[in-house]
């Protein structure tokens, strides 16, 4: 393996899932499964929809700001590419933490919600898209972005075309851009689906407070979907029953329903 290559295995190491986290999870509410998340009269293999937002609209007032800040610490490069990332990357949140307290609190609705386990392989083998680990702008993680960055521009002394020692800086620069957050959200553990969208025609807009909000729809197949955990809040016995007759109803026969253990009070 060259230094090249060896590079580049490090980027993805930095910014992929392990190996052993089968399930990502999404805290929302009944409402978006209901109306959003299970297609009401899907074609097949695209039973389930997910709503990627694009980057510029998400909860985190800095988001993607973070990044591109960094990123002007470490590289020269115009706005144009900045411009461009911010255009086409539309994102959907996950989380590594199940039944989580902060997480309820935050996306949950108050505990009143649901938690939505899918398959994270399913996910990330998804065309078009890019399935990757945040990492959090501490010190220890800037870092790490530091020491790849001089040991591009070691290999760059030697060689300024080459155009792998490009397409590595590029790959490091987006890493950042789409891939970091602040490290106040560490607790969030996300993971995040990266859709790259460059069409207008797939772009669609909801309304979000006082803001309206672009978004693509990413589809994937029934089977991604494995777990829905009812909120700690919620009347668990009712909610289960309601929860899996309507499953059963569908054909999602083989998603398995679990009550959170979270003591929370609303």
């Amino acid at each position: 393996m060259n230094d090249k290559q060896e590079l580049n295995n490090q980027i993805r190491q930095m910014t992929s899932l392990p190996s052993n986290v089968a399930l990502l999870y999404h805290y929302t509410t009944i409402n978006a499964l209901f109306d959003g998340i299970i297609v009401k009269k899907p074609l097949l293999n695209k039973e389930i929809c997910l709503w990627a937002t694009n980057c510029q609209y998400m909860n985190d007032p800095t988001e993607i700001d973070v990044g591109n800040i960094f990123n002007k610490e470490l590289f020269q490069y115009d706005t144009y590419e900045a411009d461009n990332i911010k255009d086409d990357s539309f994102i959907i949140s996950l989380s590594q933490n199940v039944d989580f307290l902060p997480m309820w609190s935050m996306y949950g609705m108050n505990g009143s919600g649901i938690m939505i386990g899918f398959d994270r392989l399913m996910l990330e083998q998804t065309e078009n898209t890019h399935l990757l680990r945040i990492i959090y702008l501490t010190e220890k993680g800037k870092e790490l972005f530091r020491k790849i960055k001089e040991e591009i521009y070691s290999l760059k002394k030697e060689n300024e075309y080459d155009n792998e020692i490009f397409l590595l800086e590029r790959f490091l620069r987006l890493s950042i851009f789409v891939g970091t957050k602040e490290p106040s959200y560490e607790y969030e553990q996300e993971a995040r689906i990266r859709v790259y969208n460059k069409s207008d025609s797939n772009i669609k807009y909801r309304l979000k407070g006082n803001l309206i909000v672009p978004y693509v729809e990413q589809y994937y197949p029934k089977s991604a979907l494995k777990e829905i955990w009812i909120g700690p809040t919620n009347d668990m016995e009712r909610a289960t029953q309601s929860l899996q007759t309507y499953l059963d109803h569908i054909g999602f026969h083989e998603v398995e329903i679990k009550q959170s253990k979270v003591p929370y009070r609303d």
